[in-house]
Formats: structure tokens, C-alpha cells, sequence
């Protein structure tokens, strides 16, 4: 795989969101899982005579994907019983020094991304989630890494190593802080965004003040004011 390629997966028609996969197989995997009809049949689109089992085009598809280049179509499989939905495949380049789980978090950037304890996000737009829920769907869905939905449990996770060197930060850190809601436990977690945008995180959290940032998932700095002194540390997902 080369390193700046991503491999996305979704139900014809719903559109791509997020930067998809590290690995082909992944997006295959993915597309399996859309896949209801065990034994098929399903074929490319424009080839309906040559008909397939689930397992065979799947097969088929992850030789096409690993030969495909960003900017070309889409590889579309569809099922013979037009009652379950076509499943598309595609080739993106990756943006420049950025995890993907942030990438994918950036999606849920909008002003329809409300901040609730509790909640994980489901879709870009609109949907709901909290701090926690931001990070593991985001970890989720990129790497396959499920993590807990709790920024505690998250920081003592023996797959994240916790760090406190600020400037020893990547893309895809997480950021964890303490704001007095669990008692002094820590009880937020942010991701770092990296150096497409120096110094900033992305999150979740609901509006504070006025002027601070607005509700729901967005990217502030993490020099902004109540952040520096309730800052506990940062964690990086070992991989």
C-alpha cells in the first residue's frame, strides 16, 4: 500500500465520508459486511452477464482496488435482487501529515455535530456526540481499533501510551484534561489535528462560555483559555 492512499467503502447512494482505510482488505471487509446475500449473485456495474458469488466478486474487487488510482471511478457492485443496495469502492489520496481518525473527525465538523453526553456520532450531518464517542467512532472506523466510549478509560488503555511532552505531539493524539466533573478525574479528551493546522485540536464539547467555541465537534487551540491548566497529558494509539 502506498502510504499517502486511502481505501473508502459505502452503500451506493449515501455518498463517501471520512478518508476510509489504511489497507485495502479493510474496505473489503467493510463491503462484506454490507453484503446480506451470502451466495449472490452480484456483478460489476456494466458487466450484469457475468455473475458472481459474494465470495467471488469480493475477491475480484480487492485485486481491482489495489490496482486502482485516486480520481478514477468507482468500483460499483451490485446485487442481482435490486432490494438490497449496491456497494461502491474507491481510491483517495490521504491528506499530508494528518491521521486518519482525524480526517474522519473533520467531517463531523459542521454546525449540525451537537455536542451529548452519551452519544456517538453517526453520520456527519446531523448527529450528536460527545468527547469521548468523537474519538473511538473515529479510531473505529479508520484503523478498526475499538477503544472505550470514556476519555478515563481511554487514558488507561494499555494500547495508548501517555506522554506529557507537548511539543513531542503528532497528528491523532489525544489530548486529555480534567475539568472538575469527575472530581478531578480526567473526563474530556480532544485529538491533536497536526501540522496542517499547528497547535489545534479537534473535538467535542458543549459551549462553555461565550466566545470560547461553539457547541458540538469543533477544532480550537489548545492554547485557548482553560485548556493549558487542565490539561492532564496526551496519549498516542500504539499501532
Amino acid at each position: 500500500m502506498a502510504d499517502d492512499l486511502l481505501y473508502q467503502c459505502t452503500v451506493r447512494g449515501r455518498g463517501f465520508h471520512g478518508p476510509g482505510q489504511q489497507f485495502p482488505a479493510q474496505a473489503i471487509d467493510i463491503a462484506r459486511d454490507h453484503m446480506k446475500t451470502e451466495h449472490g449473485p452480484w456483478h460489476f456495474s456494466g458487466q450484469p452477464k457475468q455473475e458472481h458469488k459474494r465470495s467471488e466478486i469480493l475477491d475480484l474487487a480487492l485485486k481491482k482496488l489495489r490496482n486502482r488510482k485516486p480520481g478514477q471511478l468507482p468500483i460499483v457492485m451490485l446485487p442481482h435482487n435490486y432490494d438490497e443496495p449496491g456497494i461502491s469502492l474507491r481510491v483517495i489520496k490521504a491528506a499530508p501529515d494528518e491521521a486518519p481518525w482525524v480526517m474522519l473527525a473533520r467531517d463531523f465538523e459542521t454546525p449540525c455535530a451537537k455536542y451529548l453526553l452519551g452519544s456517538i456520532p453517526s453520520k456527519p450531518c446531523p448527529t450528536l456526540s460527545d468527547c469521548s464517542g468523537l474519538a473511538s467512532h473515529c479510531v473505529e472506523a479508520t484503523t478498526g481499533i475499538a477503544l472505550p466510549h470514556s476519555a478515563l478509560a481511554m487514558a488507561a488503555d494499555n494500547r495508548i501510551f501517555r506522554f506529557q511532552d507537548m511539543d513531542a505531539t503528532q497528528s491523532g493524539d489525544f489530548i486529555f484534561y480534567s475539568f472538575g466533573r469527575l472530581g478531578g478525574a480526567i473526563d474530556d479528551v480532544a485529538m491533536v489535528v497536526g501540522e496542517t493546522q499547528p497547535g489545534m485540536q479537534i473535538g467535542a464539547r458543549p459551549s462553555i462560555k461565550p466566545g470560547y467555541h461553539s457547541d458540538g465537534v469543533q477544532i480550537w487551540s489548545m492554547n485557548a483559555p482553560g485548556e493549558p491548566e487542565n490539561r492532564v497529558g496526551f496519549g498516542r494509539l500504539k499501532r
